[in-house]
C-alpha cells in the first residue's frame, strides 16, 4: 500500500493535515497509509536507513532538520518520491521549488483551499511512477527499478531473480505469479512456467528459445510458444 508521511513538530498542525488527508482519501477513493512524525530527526534517520515512502508532506520551519533539508535527503535516497512542502511563511516557496522532487508548495493559511489540488498533482505523478517503476524490498530497504530496464525474471526456489540492465542481479522473495501481477504491464510475458521476459528485450525467438538483449538464450515452453509470439506481435503492433 502507498504510504504518505506527514512531518510537523507542532501537534495541532500535524493533526490538521492528517484530517485533511483522511478527507482527501475518502473523497478521491485513493488508498494509502498515513505515517505521522512530530520529530524531524526521527524521520531523517528513517529515510537514511532506507525506510522510504512514496509521498512526503513536510513542514518547513522545524528545529535541527527543517523541511527543505529533509526534502533534499528524501530526494537523494529516492529520486522518485513526491514531496509537498507546507509553511506559514510564503518566502520559503522560492527555495522549495529549487529542490528536486518537490511537487507543490502550500502555505498553511490556504491548506483547506489548496491542499486537495496539490495532492491531485502529487498522486498523478505517483500513478505515473507506479506504471514505470517496480518497487521491491530487500533487507528491509525499498528499492525502485525502472520496468523497462528489467530484462527477465526467473523463479529460483522461493525467490525470483531479476536480471536488470546495468545492474547486478536483484532478488525478491515472492511467487512468480505475484511478481507478474505486480509488474502490471503488457510488456512482460510468461515464456515458461518459471520465466517472465520483457518483450522489448527479446531480440528473436528461434527453436523455442528467446534471444535476450544481454545475449542469453532463455527456453520458451512448447505450450507457450504460440502465445509468446502473439504477445510480441500484439505489443509492437499497438505501438506502430
Amino acid at each position: 500500500m502507498l504510504q504518505v508521511v506527514i512531518c510537523d513538530d507542532e501537534q495541532i498542525a500535524l493533526k490538521k493535515v492528517k484530517r485533511e488527508l483522511i478527507r482527501y482519501r475518502e473523497s478521491r477513493k485513493v488508498h494509502f497509509k498515513i505515517l505521522e512524525y512530530d520529530n524531524p530527526e526521527l524521520l531523517y534517520y528513517d529515510v537514511t536507513d532506507g525506510n522510504l515512502s512514496e509521498v512526503y508532506i513536510l513542514d518547513v520551519d522545524m528545529p535541527k532538520k527543517n523541511g527543505l533539508t529533509l526534502a533534499e535527503t528524501v530526494h537523494e535516497k529516492n529520486p522518485n518520491a513526491e514531496v509537498l512542502i507546507l509553511s506559514a511563511f510564503p518566502e520559503y516557496g522560492v527555495d522549495a521549488v529549487n529542490i528536486g522532487g518537490i511537487r507543490r508548495y502550500v502555505t498553511k493559511d490556504l491548506l483547506g483551499k489548496k491542499l486537495f489540488s496539490a495532492l491531485d498533482d502529487v498522486f498523478r505523478m505517483v500513478k505515473k511512477n507506479q506504471e514505470e517503476l517496480y518497487s521491491r524490498y530487500w533487507h528491509n530497504e525499498k528499492r525502485l527499478v525502472e520496468k523497462d530496464r528489467i530484462l527477465y525474471i526467473q523463479k529460483v526456489g522461493k525467490y525470483c531473480d531479476f536480471t536488470v540492465e546495468g545492474e547486478e542481479e536483484l532478488r525478491e522473495r515472492m511467487s512468480i505469479t505475484d511478481v507478474f501481477d505486480k509488474l502490471a504491464s503488457d510488456a512482460f510475458v510468461y515464456i515458461d512456467r518459471g520465466i517472465i521476459a520483457n518483450i522489448p528485450h527479446i531480440m528473436s525467438t528461434e527453436d523455442a528459445l528467446a534471444l535476450m538483449s544481454d545475449g542469453n538464450r532463455l527456453p520458451i515452453s512448447r505450450s507457450r510458444l504460440k502465445d509468446v509470439r502473439a504477445a510480441i506481435h500484439g505489443y509492437w503492433g499497438e505501438r506502430r
